[in-house]
């Protein structure tokens, strides 16, 4: 096996990883909603969301992908509030 496909095999186990945390994720996202929609709270909590990029900074202030990371983070909160929304 050359160089390239040793490294696409490596994406391939961390693209892997990232399934099974993105769904963990969308399942906790779906909990709060039930919880939300108990307690008649919107989805929205922009507090919340604050902490997380507040947190977010924190933690990649020297990665060169900060940018990038961040961006998919976006992303990961937009569907998560869209799952917390259907409430199902």
């Amino acid at each position: 096996m050359d160089k390239i496909e040793n490294l696409r095999e490596e994406i391939d186990v961390i693209n892997k990883d990232i399934i099974k945390l993105l769904i963990s994720r969308f399942e906790i996202s779906k909990k709060i909603g039930e919880e939300k929609k108990l307690i008649k709270k919107s989805v929205l909590d922009k507090n919340r969301e604050d902490e997380i990029y507040i947190n977010l900074e924190k933690q990649l202030k020297n990665s060169e992908y900060k940018v990038e990371i961040i961006e998919i983070f976006k992303e990961v909160i937009t569907r998560s509030k869209e799952i917390q929304k259907r409430g199902k």
